[in-house]
C-alpha cells in the first residue's frame, strides 16, 4: 500500500513530469490537477483558471489581492474563488492558521474592493479581471433577496500539511452572505486518493440541532444487496445540510444537469413562501443514497441520526430551493415544511470485487429516479459500455516505440476516475516502476479529456470551452448516436484515431505555452481547441491529416507543428477581440466559432502536401468494423457455451413458469439447454445473439440464475 510519504513523492514527480511535457511550470500543473479533483468531488463546477495578483497602498494600508481561479455554481448560487499555495519541494512544510488568514484576506480584499468599486482604479478596462469585477459588483450590490450570489466560497489548495494546532477554519459573512473557507492540504489529497478519489461526507444531525429523523425500515428480500428507509426530513434540516455541503450532495449527473438548467423551480419557491403547510403534499420528495447510516431508537421509534456519503439523486431542485429560501430570508426557519425522503443504503464493500457493478447500480438508481424529469441518457454516459470497451482496447493495443525507447508502451484509458493510480495502490515500488514504464503518466487519457480532444478535432471548440460537464454531455450524445449504437463501431482503428486526436491536443497545448506571445494566465483553454478546429476545418473534404504517420511516430510531423504555431497566434488575436465580453464567455458562444470558421485562412503548401486522401482513413475504419463484427460473432458463441447448458435449462424453466417469452424464444432456450447433449448443437452467431438478448430480457424482469 502506498504510504502518505511515498505518495508525496509520486504526487510531486507527476506534477514535475507534466510540467516538463507541457512546457509550463509546476505551480500551474498543481492548480489544474487539483481543480480537477475538487470539480469531480462536487466542490464546484467548471472552474475558470484566472491568475490575478495586485498590490497597492492606500493611505497607511497595504492592499494585496490574489486568486488563481474562480467558479460559479448555479446549483447553490455560490461564487467560489480558489487560491493556491504550492511549494515545489518534497518537504514543503506546514500551513499555519496565520497562513490561512493571509490567503483568505487576499481573496477577500479583491471581493471587498470589487464591491466598493475601488478595484476599477487599479486595473485596465481591457483586463479580463475588469469584466469579471463588473459582473461581481453588480451581483454583490443587489439585495440577497434578488441576488444571484447567495454564498462565497474560498478554497485554499496547498501541498503543505495543515498544522496540528489548527482546530477550525475561519468562517464569516459578507453583506448577509456566508463566507466559507475550505482548506485542501496534502493530507486531504492523500485521503481522497486512498479512498478511490472520493472525499467522504459524514453528517451528524445533532450538529444541526436535531436528534435525528424518524424512519421506517423497508421490508426487503433477504437476498437484496441493499437496505432502504422511508423518512420525513424537516425542510430546515435539509436546507442546513445543503448550505454546509452545497452541490457535493448532489449525485454527479444531477449536479451537472442542474448547473446547466438552473435550479430554482418557481412552483417550489411559491409553496415555500406562501403555502409552507402544503409543501409535504405538493412535493414529490427526494430520493437519496448513502454508504452508511447511524440508527438509534427513541420512544419506540427508529431515528436516523447520522449519514455517510449522502447523495441526493432526485430532488435537487427541492433541496436547492429550500436552501435558497433560508439564505434569501424568504422563509428563514422553514417552519412547518417537511420533505418525504427515500434512502437507499449501498455498502460499497459489498462490491469491492466489482466496482463497475456498484457504479452501474448508482447510475441506474439515479436514472430511474429521474425518469419523470428531462435528464437524458447522455447524462448517465459515465457508465456506458463505450468506456468498458475503450479500457479493454487500451490494454490490448501496443503503441509504436518512440525513438530512443527500449520498451513498448500503452495509452491507458481511465474509465473510472482515479483508477490509474488505484491500480498501483497495492504495488511495491518496483512493481509501480514497471507499471509506469508500460503505462506512462503522459499516456493517460481520462474520459473527460477524451471528450475534449475529440470535440476539438470534430469542430466543437465552443463546446469544449463550456467546460467538462457541457462538453461531456454533447460528446456523449454524439458518441451514443454515431458510434455506440452502430454495432462494432468501437474498434481498434477507432481507438488509434482517438489516441492521435489526443496527441494533437496535447501537442498544441504544449506549443501554445511555449510561444513568445503567450503569457501565463492567458486563454490557452480556449486557444487550443479553436486552433485545432480551425486547422481541421480548413482541410478540403476529400483530404485528411495523416493519422497513420502520427500514430506510427507517436508525435506530430514538422509541417503540422508549423501550421499550429501560425494558427495559434491568429486564434489568440481573434478571441481577444471579444467586444468587451469576458473572453472565456465569448469563446463559449457558437456564433463566435461560426465567425472564426468564416475567417479566411490559407493552409501552407507544406502542410497540404502532407495530407492523405480521406478514402484511406474510411477504408481503415471499415475494415476494422468488419474485423470487430467477426470477432464479436465468435465471442457471442463462446459466451453462450461458457454460460452452460444447466443455466440455460434453469432459465427455460423459470421462463415457462412466468410465461413471458414467445414460442420462438422458448425454442432457442431449448437449443441452448441441449448444448453438450448427444443430439445437441452449438447455436450459430445469429442464435447466440438472440439468446444473449433473451437472457437480458429475463434479467430485466427479475429472472436470473
Amino acid at each position: 500500500m502506498i504510504t502518505i510519504d511515498e505518495y508525496k513523492n509520486i504526487f510531486l514527480d507527476e506534477i514535475r513530469t507534466e510540467a516538463e511535457v507541457s512546457s509550463t511550470d509546476s505551480e500551474y500543473v498543481f492548480l489544474t490537477n487539483t481543480l480537477e479533483i475538487l470539480s469531480q468531488n462536487g466542490n464546484f463546477s467548471e472552474p475558470i483558471e484566472h491568475f490575478f495578483e495586485k498590490s497597492y497602498r492606500r493611505g497607511n494600508k497595504n492592499i494585496h489581492m490574489k486568486f488563481n481561479a474562480y467558479a460559479y455554481d448555479t446549483s447553490d448560487n455560490s461564487w467560489a474563488f480558489i487560491i493556491s499555495d504550492f511549494v515545489d519541494d518534497y518537504n514543503p512544510g506546514n500551513i499555519t492558521y496565520q497562513d490561512i488568514l493571509s490567503l483568505r484576506d487576499k481573496v477577500m480584499n479583491f471581493i471587498e474592493e470589487t464591491y466598493s468599486g475601488e478595484i476599477f482604479r487599479y486595473i485596465e478596462d481591457a483586463d479580463e479581471t475588469y469584466s469579471l469585477a463588473e459582473k461581481m459588483k453588480k451581483d454583490l450590490n443587489q439585495e440577497v433577496l434578488v441576488s444571484s450570489i447567495l454564498k462565497i466560497k474560498i478554497y485554499i489548495l496547498t501541498n503543505k500539511m495543515m498544522s496540528t494546532r489548527i482546530k477550525e477554519l475561519p468562517q464569516d459573512n459578507f453583506y448577509d452572505r456566508p463566507v466559507e473557507v475550505t482548506l485542501w492540504d496534502f493530507q486531504k489529497f492523500y485521503e481522497v486518493f486512498s479512498m478511490g478519489n472520493n472525499e467522504e461526507i459524514e453528517i451528524s444531525f445533532k450538529d444541526h440541532g436535531y436528534f435525528g429523523i424518524p424512519c421506517l425500515l423497508a421490508d426487503l428480500s433477504s437476498e437484496s444487496d441493499y437496505t432502504a428507509y422511508l423518512s420525513i426530513i424537516p425542510g430546515d434540516l435539509l436546507a442546513k445540510i445543503f448550505i454546509k455541503y452545497g452541490s457535493r450532495l448532489l449525485e454527479g449527473n444531477i449536479r451537472a444537469f442542474l448547473s446547466i438548467k438552473g435550479q430554482v423551480n418557481k412552483g417550489i419557491r411559491n409553496t415555500i413562501i406562501s403555502e409552507p403547510m402544503r409543501f409535504f403534499t405538493y412535493n414529490n420528495g427526494i430520493a437519496a443514497t448513502s454508504s452508511e447510516v447511524e440508527i438509534k431508537r427513541k420512544d419506540d421509534q427508529l431515528y436516523i441520526t447520522g449519514m455517510r456519503n449522502l447523495q441526493i439523486i432526485n430532488g435537487g431542485q427541492t433541496t436547492a430551493s429550500l436552501a435558497s429560501a433560508v439564505i434569501r430570508k424568504e422563509n428563514l426557519h422553514l417552519d412547518n415544511i417537511f420533505v418525504p425522503m427515500k434512502i437507499t443504503i449501498l455498502n460499497k464493500a459489498t462490491y469491492v470485487d466489482d466496482e463497475s457493478k456498484y457504479n452501474t447500480l448508482i447510475s441506474k438508481i439515479a436514472k430511474y429516479a429521474n425518469s419523470q424529469n428531462k435528464v437524458s441518457d447522455a447524462d448517465f454516459f459515465a457508465n456506458s459500455q463505450f468506456h468498458v470497451v475503450m479500457e479493454k482496447l487500451s490494454k490490448k493495443i501496443v503503441a509504436p516505440q518512440k525513438p530512443g525507447k527500449l520498451n513498448s508502451t500503452y495509452w491507458y484509458y481511465e474509465r473510472a476516475r482515479g483508477k490509474y493510480l488505484q491500480e498501483q495502490f497495492k504495488m511495491t515500488k518496483a512493481e509501480r516502476e514497471k507499471w509506469e514504464k508500460k503505462y506512462p503518466k503522459d499516456q493517460l487519457i481520462t474520459k473527460e479529456k477524451l471528450a475534449k480532444y475529440v470535440n476539438a478535432f470534430e469542430g466543437y471548440p465552443h463546446i469544449v470551452s463550456k467546460g467538462s460537464a457541457n462538453n461531456m454531455k454533447q460528446f456523449a450524445e454524439r458518441i451514443e448516436k454515431e458510434i455506440v449504437n452502430q454495432n462494432n463501431g468501437i474498434n481498434e482503428e477507432f481507438f488509434r484515431q482517438c489516441v492521435v486526436k489526443s496527441i494533437i491536443f496535447i501537442e498544441v497545448d504544449r506549443l501554445v505555452a511555449k510561444q513568445p506571445w503567450y503569457q501565463k494566465g492567458g486563454y490557452k483553454l480556449n486557444i487550443v481547441p479553436y486552433t485545432i478546429a480551425k486547422i481541421i476545418d480548413c482541410i478540403p473534404s476529400s483530404w485528411s491529416i495523416d493519422f497513420n504517420r502520427i500514430w506510427n511516430n507517436q508525435c506530430l510531423y514538422p509541417s503540422f507543428i508549423k501550421e499550429i504555431e501560425n494558427v495559434a497566434k491568429i486564434t489568440n488575436d481573434f478571441i481577444l477581440q471579444s467586444g468587451g465580453v469576458i473572453v472565456t464567455e465569448y469563446c463559449k458562444q457558437e456564433k463566435t466559432w461560426l465567425k472564426y470558421k468564416s475567417f479566411k485562412y490559407q493552409l501552407s503548401n507544406e502542410f497540404v502536401q502532407d495530407l492523405v486522401p480521406t478514402e484511406t482513413i474510411l477504408v481503415a475504419l471499415d475494415n476494422a468494423i468488419k474485423e470487430k463484427k467477426q470477432d464479436n460473432q465468435i465471442g457471442l458463441e463462446i459466451e453462450v457455451v461458457n454460460y452452460g447448458a444447466e443455466k440455460w435449462k434453469l432459465l427455460l424453466e423459470k421462463a415457462l413458469k412466468y410465461k413471458i417469452l414467445a414460442p420462438s424464444e422458448i425454442a432457442l432456450l431449448n437449443l441452448a439447454a441441449s448444448i453438450g447433449q448427444p443430439k445437441g448443437k452449438i447455436p450459430n452467431a445469429f442464435e447466440a445473439r438472440q439468446l444473449i438478448k433473451i437472457r437480458k430480457k429475463l434479467e430485466e424482469n427479475g429472472i436470473q440464475v
